[in-house]
């Protein structure tokens, strides 16, 4: 067990503990605030990148890109499962 200063509204230091239970759940929780932030980047970065794509292809080009990535989605979900058994 760890004693970490807490300041109080006089000015004085006070040690409270932490466990080690509350020590593994601090840590689990800022990962987890790590990974949205991860998260959240990744999707600003692509949600730009293909508005950036859109935006200097032309007018009616994201039909296009939305018919390729519906394809792309239909084809990987029907090979995959069978890809996963052939490997098995």
């Amino acid at each position: 067990m760890q004693s970490a200063p807490l300041n109080v509204d006089n000015g004085e230091k006070d040690e409270v503990s932490i466990s080690d239970d509350n020590k593994a759940k601090l840590a689990k929780q800022e990962k987890k605030h790590r990974n949205k932030i991860k998260a959240a980047a990744a999707v600003t970065a692509l949600l730009g990148g293909g508005a950036g794509l859109v935006a200097c292809s032309g007018a009616g080009a994201w039909r296009y890109y939305l018919a390729g990535g519906i394809c792309a989605a239909i084809s990987h979900s029907l090979a995959t499962p069978v890809d996963v058994i052939k490997v098995s």
